[in-house]
Parts: C-alpha cells; sequence; structure tokens
C-alpha cells in the first residue's frame, strides 16, 4: 500500500508534529479494504494492518533520506488475501512511457472524512499536473498537481487519463503519437 507518510504516521512530514493537534492522536492500525479477483469475478475484502510494534516502532518503510528530503510518501506491506488476487490500479498500463507535462489533466482519488452512505468508493477530484514532472521540487522527486481537495484525499492515487492520439516515448526513445 503506497500512501503519504502523514497518513500512516499521524505526524506533519515538515514538523513531525501530530496531524490532529488537539487530539495528539496517532494511528496504531489501519483498515485495508482491497478488491480481489476470484476467477471471473471481483469483490472488495476487509482486513486490519497494524501500522506499529508495541514500542511504536513502523512496519512500513520510508525514503531512507526522509530526514532530509521530508518526502511524503511511504509503503505498507499489506497481507495477501486469503483467498484470490488483489486487483492493482495499474494494471492496465502498459511499458510505455507515457509523456505528462505541466498543463494536462489528471484525477485525484480519494475517501473524504465524510463516508457517504457507506458505499466505500473513492471520490475523484479533477486536478492539472502543475510542475514539470520530470523536474524536482524544492529538491525533491515528486510534482505537484493542483486540486480543490478536502481531508481524506491526502496520499491517493494520482490517475491520467488520455482521449485522443497518445504521445509516448517508444522503445527506441523517440517520440511516437497512437492516434
Amino acid at each position: 500500500l503506497i500512501t503519504a507518510r502523514h497518513v500512516l504516521s499521524g505526524l506533519n512530514p515538515f514538523t513531525n508534529d501530530p496531524m490532529q493537534e488537539a487530539t495528539g492522536f496517532i494511528p496504531r492500525e489501519c483498515i485495508v479494504r482491497p478488491t480481489i479477483r476470484l476467477d471471473s469475478s471481483i469483490k472488495r475484502v476487509e482486513f486490519q494492518a497494524l501500522l506499529t510494534d508495541e514500542l511504536g516502532n513502523p512496519f512500513w518503510r520510508e525514503d531512507p533520506e526522509f530526514a532530509t528530503l521530508r518526502t511524503d510518501i511511504t509503503a505498507l506491506l499489506v497481507p495477501d488475501p486469503p483467498e484470490g488476487q488483489i486487483v492493482c490500479l495499474n494494471e492496465a498500463l502498459s511499458a510505455e512511457e507515457v509523456v505528462t507535462f505541466v498543463g494536462v489533466d489528471c484525477s485525484i482519488l480519494g475517501y473524504p472524512n465524510l463516508n457517504y452512505g457507506g458505499l466505500l468508493t473513492p471520490l475523484w477530484r479533477r486536478a492539472t499536473i502543475a510542475s514539470e514532472p520530470a523536474t524536482a521540487v524544492d529538491g525533491k522527486p515528486m510534482f505537484l498537481v493542483d486540486a480543490s481537495t478536502a481531508p481524506g484525499f491526502s496520499g491517493g492515487p494520482v490517475l491520467r487519463r488520455q482521449y485522443g492520439s497518445l504521445a509516448y516515448h517508444g522503445d527506441n526513445g523517440e517520440l511516437s503519437i497512437d492516434v
């Protein structure tokens, strides 16, 4: 599970202060609800994942240079479901490197704090890539997106959909366009 570090740590990535200043709440576990494939059908399963051991040491991994770079990203190893295979968001992507640049539309998926009817489906927010993806921001290997989001979108995937012609770098490195 890849998400923002502050989502799992409960800490501001720049100050290390609790994100919930009033309560000082630090999460110790989370609920993971992946979609799994069972033969020809899919379903959602739910399980709890511990975030820290009894001493507060995290089970998740962060950038080894986090103390210097303050990269707000982390990875949590989640157990395999007892049945089926987890369906990943990027399964349909090809190996081609799609050309992406500042100003391109994208979407951010999130789970806002208000759960509308218990559907457990993400809300999509339209966004724009706001900085050149190949250029580091503040000396960090990241790019910025601009969107109107709310609490619950942190760490959500940023997806780019392409309609019409698609520019990509082919195997030989040349720019190609699929029409």
